[in-house]
Formats: structure tokens, C-alpha cells, sequence
């Protein structure tokens, strides 16, 4: 047997492998080529969709070697073969009740998009969205609709975008209302909204389980992630590692804080892993 034959690494991307967008340490790459040559499985683990991969991570299909958990978890991504696995869906009822209920009730300039299928969702009059879409090279792979005729099937995830302490009164008002949705916060400037039940966790907990009957063996689970988003699968895992730069509720519940994300936090994992199992 190879060394991580047994191993999945699934890694968070923004703050975890990627730094401030775009950066990717070179020592993470060649530990990653060194885990994957000794049988290692490695996945990314993120709120972003599928599009939104493929577009930080332009090489993708040769960094990941096995399907990646996408939308927290709603639904596991075949980056090989462009193939949605699983899928969980939000309830369209739920997605659109929730979206009224903030703009007539709480903060009616706060961002929408949802993450569906085929891209975006979001609503023409939604100034704040828009930006936050055209600032990432998004519009392109956005559906846009009014709020009276929104199409809200077949919708992965929703978030609401907004200054970090308008972003806190939004959920302060939202828990509890929505027995159909679950909350998390990626960072501060957004809230994020799952079908109930479904988490980071939850699916790559699934992922094991096909790589268990895939290649014959039984998996340890590494999970490595820096915000909250990430709790749910840190706990969950076999062996949690967050970088220096994550949160400091997060470094509590991990098994090891390695280096910061920038200096190569996956590179110093592998290495503690490749010393611990």
C-alpha cells in the first residue's frame, strides 16, 4: 500500500489553499503531487459552485482527483467529467419566502444571488448583487429576474450580501423562521442559506464512502478549513488541521494549526499527516 492510499484531504479554498483570490503557495503544489503519486484523494470542500471553480482554479482538473463538495455541501461536483452528483435542492417556496421577508422586513438594500444548476440567480433591481457579480466576473453566468416572476427551482444555495454588521441584524432576524433552511456565514459580508440538514459534513461524509467502495479500502477523513462554513466537516473529520490565519473559535475544535494559508498551510498538512498516521 502507498503511503496516503487511504487518505482524503478535503480542503476549504478561500483562506485555506487560496490566498486573497488568486495565490496558491508553490510549496502547497508540489506537496500535493507528492501526497496524490502515494495514492492520496484530495477535494476541495467550498460554498462556491461549479462555475465558480473552474474559474479561480483554471487547472482544476489537475489539482483534484476525486468529486468535490460544492454549495456547503449540496451537492458533490465530478470535475473529470463536468457531472453534478447527488444534488440536494433548496425548497423553491422557502428560497423566494425568505428573500420577501428580508427586503419588506429587515434591509431591503441587502444583495441576493442563489447558485443553481446553470449559474446564478438574482433580481434585475438588485444593485447590490449586481456589482458583487460584476466585480466577479459573473454576470455572464447569471439568469436575471424580477422578484415577481423568480424561478426558484433547482437552487443549490442563496446568499444575502451586506456590510458585516448589517449582515448580523439579517440573521438575527432569520433564525427560527426558516425551519426549511440552515445558516452559515463564509465570512462576515455574507450569509449563506443551505436546504436543511445539508453540510460540508454531510457530504463528505458520502464522498468517503464512495472512495471506500471505489478503492477497496476504508478512508481517513483530513478535513482543513479557517472559517465557519467549515465547522460542521472540521468536526466531522477523522484529523482537522485550519492555518494560522483562521478564526480563532476554529483553531479551538481542529487537531493542528499549521502555517498561514499564503506560506503553504496544505504543504505543512500533508507533512504532519505523513508523521502522524
Amino acid at each position: 500500500m502507498k503511503k496516503f492510499e487511504n487518505v482524503i484531504i478535503a480542503s476549504d479554498i478561500d483562506g485555506t489553499y487560496l490566498w486573497k483570490f488568486n495565490y496558491v503557495s508553490p510549496r502547497n503544489l508540489e506537496a500535493l503531487e507528492y501526497f496524490k503519486e502515494e495514492g492520496g484523494k484530495f477535494v476541495f470542500s467550498s460554498g462556491r459552485n461549479q462555475y465558480d471553480l473552474m474559474k479561480i482554479i483554471p487547472d482544476i482538473e489537475h489539482v483534484v482527483n476525486a468529486p468535490c463538495v460544492l454549495c456547503n455541501g449540496s451537492f458533490l461536483y465530478d470535475v473529470q467529467n463536468g457531472d453534478i452528483l447527488e444534488p440536494r435542492y433548496m425548497d423553491p417556496d422557502e428560497a423566494k419566502r425568505i428573500l420577501e421577508y428580508v427586503w419588506n422586513e429587515v434591509d431591503p438594500d441587502a444583495g441576493w444571488r442563489a447558485s443553481g444548476v446553470e449559474g446564478y440567480t438574482a433580481i434585475e433591481s438588485d444593485i447590490t448583487i449586481r456589482a458583487d457579480l460584476n466585480s466577479a466576473g459573473h454576470s455572464s453566468k447569471t439568469k436575471f429576474y424580477t422578484l415577481d416572476n423568480l424561478v426558484t427551482d433547482h437552487l443549490f444555495k442563496a446568499v444575502f450580501v451586506q456590510s458585516a454588521d448589517r449582515i448580523k441584524n439579517i440573521y438575527e432576524h432569520v433564525k427560527g423562521k426558516f425551519p426549511k433552511l440552515t445558516f452559515t456565514t463564509s465570512c462576515d459580508t455574507l450569509l449563506e442559506m443551505n436546504p436543511v440538514g445539508i453540510s460540508k459534513a454531510t457530504a463528505l461524509e458520502r464522498l468517503r464512502e464512495l472512495c471506500n467502495e471505489k478503492y477497496g479500502v476504508k478512508h481517513v477523513l483530513c478535513c482543513m478549513g479557517d472559517y465557519f462554513n467549515d465547522e460542521e466537516m472540521l468536526k466531522a473529520a477523522d484529523i482537522s488541521v485550519c492555518p494560522e490565519n483562521a478564526h480563532e473559535r476554529i483553531k479551538k475544535i481542529c487537531t493542528k494549526t499549521v502555517c498561514h494559508c499564503k506560506d503553504g498551510a496544505l504543504a505543512d498538512c500533508i507533512d504532519f499527516l505523513g508523521k502522524t498516521l
